[in-house]
Parts: structure tokens; C-alpha cells; sequence
């Protein structure tokens, strides 16, 4: 079974391209969901309150992700901080998912840290969603309801460059994802049928 990693910057389409695959019957790994998960861990609630201090917790003693976000999106080393605190675990889980797909051909590892986490290794191959950032900005306004410089802001605080890749999705609005998905999807079968 292979690995795919599949990343691109925030708001590109990653999560689209994966359902589209799902489709297809092949099994994707969402990475930002598993890792919003964790956030209701107690454990981790009491770790990341020592390391950023009470004020991102809620009356209810949980993880407010809003007071979290301002605090690490305006700091690289916090955010990296945050990351090797929860990225480790979400690799434990996926190590755990991964194990229990081994009859399918290949499944999806959706993250738009792959290489910032220095994940690469991990996959057979990379696929690189591809997205005008303007179109990456309306859709992150969409999904999470915030304004324009919001999320200008919170690209600003991202280095994004385009990584190394073995596959380019287009996800534009024009060229149609479907189609693409497909021709890849016939690609990693026969890929996958060579290991």
C-alpha cells in the first residue's frame, strides 16, 4: 500500500481533492481535524496551558482555538511550540489509521505542513494542490467567517513556498478538479500494483 501525502498552502483545496478520492473508495487522513481533536484532551488542555498561559482557555476550562490562533499565528517559535506538542500525536494516530487500511491500494495523508514538519519521507509520493492565492482567501473567508485582512494576516504569518512535488492538482474554479482526480487516481493503481 502507498502512502500519498497530499498539501498545498490553507484554503487551496486539499480537503475538496480528498473527498473527491474518497469517492473512489480511497481512504484519506485528515490531519487538521485529528489534531482539533486533540485539543479536547485533557492532558493536552493542561500542557498547552502552561505553555501559553490560562488566557486561551474558556469559562469552560477547554481550549478557546480563537484565543490559541492570535496567540500563535503572531509568533513562529509558539507556533512551533504548538506543533511539537500536537503534530507528534497526530503521526501516533496515524500510524494507528494507516495500519488498519492495508486492502486498499493506496490512502491520503491531507496537510498543508508536510514539509514544515519535515514529513516528506513518509510517502511514496507527494501531490501538490495548486491555488490562486486570491481564490484561497475567499475560500478561507467562507469556511471560517472571517474578513479579508484576517486572513491576509494569518497568510503573512505563514512561509509558504512551493514545495517539492510529484503531482500538481489545479484547483482554480476553472480547470475542473474531477477529471484530474480521476487521470491521478488511475495513475496510483497502477503505481501501487507495481510494489
Amino acid at each position: 500500500m502507498l502512502k500519498i501525502g497530499i498539501t498545498g498552502r490553507i484554503g487551496s483545496g486539499k480537503s475538496t481533492i480528498c473527498r473527491v478520492f474518497e469517492t473512489l473508495g480511497i481512504p484519506a487522513y485528515y490531519s487538521d481535524i485529528e489534531a482539533k481533536k486533540l485539543y479536547d484532551n485533557m492532558d493536552i488542555i493542561q500542557k498547552l496551558s502552561k505553555l501559553f498561559g490560562k488566557g486561551i482557555l474558556d469559562i469552560n476550562h477547554r481550549i478557546d482555538k480563537r484565543a490559541l490562533a492570535s496567540i500563535v499565528f503572531n509568533d513562529e517559535e509558539k507556533l512551533t511550540l504548538l506543533n511539537s506538542v500536537i503534530h507528534p500525536l497526530v503521526l501516533k494516530d496515524f500510524e494507528k489509521w494507516w495500519l488498519t487500511k492495508s486492502n486498499y491500494p493506496y490512502i491520503l495523508f491531507e496537510s498543508a505542513i508536510i514539509y514544515e514538519m519535515k514529513l516528506e519521507h513518509l510517502f511514496s509520493k507527494i501531490i501538490y494542490v495548486d491555488c490562486p492565492e486570491e481564490i484561497s482567501i475567499k475560500r478561507v473567508m467562507r469556511r471560517d467567517n472571517a474578513t479579508h485582512q484576517a486572513v491576509l494576516d494569518r497568510l503573512s504569518k505563514q512561509s509558504f513556498t512551493v514545495p517539492p512535488y510529484d503531482y500538481r492538482i489545479i484547483s482554480n474554479e476553472k480547470d475542473l478538479e474531477v477529471p484530474q482526480v480521476l487521470d491521478l487516481h488511475e495513475k496510483l493503481l497502477q503505481l501501487s500494483h507495481q510494489k
